[in-house]
């Protein structure tokens, strides 16, 4: 797993899916919950001010939800485990469940 590098993923709604998939399996995953969340934000930023296409606009909601998410996690993460400044925190995986259904609905 990654936790350092971002994903270099076109921003398309089948990236979504897999990066997503991702979070939802950490221990086979290719990238942290960190560089997930990172990825989702950078999406959301490129489409946040511009019409996007209505593939796009379907889940940009989620995108700003995985990523507000991870920011409340992880705050709350440091302020238990004040020590462990170089670990990557995970969200749980119910949680890209939960996304994965709803990108899908």
């Amino acid at each position: 797993m990654d936790i350092y590098n971002e994903i270099q993923l076109e921003f398309s709604r089948d990236n979504f899916q897999k990066v997503i998939e991702w979070g939802a399996s950490p221990d086979s995953s290719p990238h942290s919950h960190q560089a997930i969340a990172s990825w989702c934000e950078r999406f959301w930023n490129k489409y946040c001010d511009i019409d996007a296409p209505s593939e796009i606009e379907e889940i940009m909601p989620l995108l700003a939800e995985i990523e507000t998410e991870w920011d409340i996690y992880v705050a709350h993460y440091k302020e238990q485990h004040p020590s462990s400044v170089n670990s990557s925190p995970r969200l749980p995986p119910e949680y890209f469940n939960k996304w994965l259904l709803q990108a899908n609905a």
